[in-house]
């Protein structure tokens, strides 16, 4: 998603969906049915969470009937990134290899622990090694899925982590540590990266890979606001999360979808949740279902994100 948008000439530029017949050559591309978008139309959807302290038990049927009604199902191929020359810079996701060292996750998700320090300095290095002109890394939350955490895979819920312009996310969550600035006058936060990889498993992701909406494929137009008001876990507690998210995408031929085939503990995607001015690359994702080997292990992975500050423009 640019800042100034999509031409006309750059719109008639982008390739034309591959066809079911032409990923035959890909045996890793999967030919993915009736993934849900948002409708043509959609000016803003509502999630609340159930339960709430903050909505009756009609509110949230309202919600989620209100919710069901904005969806329009859609046929996407997602392609496997590995076969692909990707250049981050215009796609926002990349994947880099890391071998964590980490013997506890359940230590990771707690702030401060020996096994926690010891992966979020792997992780700030990876970043800057990304982003060399990065002068602060500040990370936000931790959070483990599958396994024995309360956390499922989302699946099949494209979203965006962040609505793409902080002076409306703020406005609706004033203390979002997202819109926080740095108390360095001469720094500003000009992006927001998400970080995930598999964890504790013998065998690749078979299950639940993660995808990725290819970020200059998307127009602003793309993007549908969602208001969202539910719970999740991190660090062992149960936390309300109340912010100004991005819903569903509304649905484009031009659009593509990537992910990595049978990614390993061993293996990290890094991907934009945001890069400031408002209406910068971001990344739409999920998981989304395949078959799990007889034998395997199911998907179980760790996430973070990490607010990056740079020197403020002259």
């Amino acid at each position: 998603m640019g800042s100034s948008g999509y031409s006309e000439a750059q719109n008639l530029a982008l390739d034309a969906k591959p066809s079911v017949a032409a990923v035959a050559e890909y045996d890793t591309d999967v030919v993915y049915e009736d993934l849900p978008f948002s409708k043509k139309g959609t000016k803003e959807t509502c999630w609340r969470g159930m339960p709430t302290c903050s909505s009756s038990f009609f509110a949230q049927a309202y919600h989620l009937v209100r919710l069901a009604s904005t969806i329009e199902m859609h046929q996407v191929v997602i392609q496997d990134a590995r076969k692909r020359n990707l250049d981050y810079e215009k796609c926002g996701f990349t994947l880099r290899p890391l071998k964590s060292g980490v013997t506890d996750w359940e230590q990771v998700a707690l702030t401060g622990s020996e096994q926690h320090n010891l992966l979020f300095a792997q992780l700030e290095k990876v970043i800057r090694e990304l982003h060399p002109d990065v002068k602060k890394v500040q990370f936000e939350g931790n959070l483990l899925r599958g396994g024995d955490s309360a956390n499922p895979p989302a699946k099949n819920g494209l979203h965006l982590d962040l609505y793409p312009d902080m002076e409306k996310v703020k406005a609706m969550n004033p203390n979002d540590s997202a819109s926080d600035q740095p108390e360095n006058e001469e720094l500003e936060m000009k992006m927001v990266l998400g970080l995930w990889m598999p964890r504790d498993m013998a065998n690749p992701v078979h299950d639940y890979p993660l995808f990725f909406g290819d970020a200059s494929t998307f127009a602003p137009e793309d993007v549908v606001p969602q208001k969202q008001d539910f719970y999740d876990f991190r660090e062992g507690q149960k936390h309300r999360v109340l912010n100004l998210a991005a819903g569903a995408p509304i649905y484009s031929p031009r659009q593509r979808w990537y992910y990595y085939h049978q990614q390993t503990c061993e293996e990290l995607v890094i991907f934009r949740h945001l890069t400031e001015p408002a209406g910068g690359k971001a990344c739409f994702h999920a998981a989304f279902e395949q078959p799990l080997p007889e034998g395997a292990e199911t998907r179980k992975s760790f996430e973070t994100r990490a607010l990056l500050h740079f020197a403020k423009s002259s």
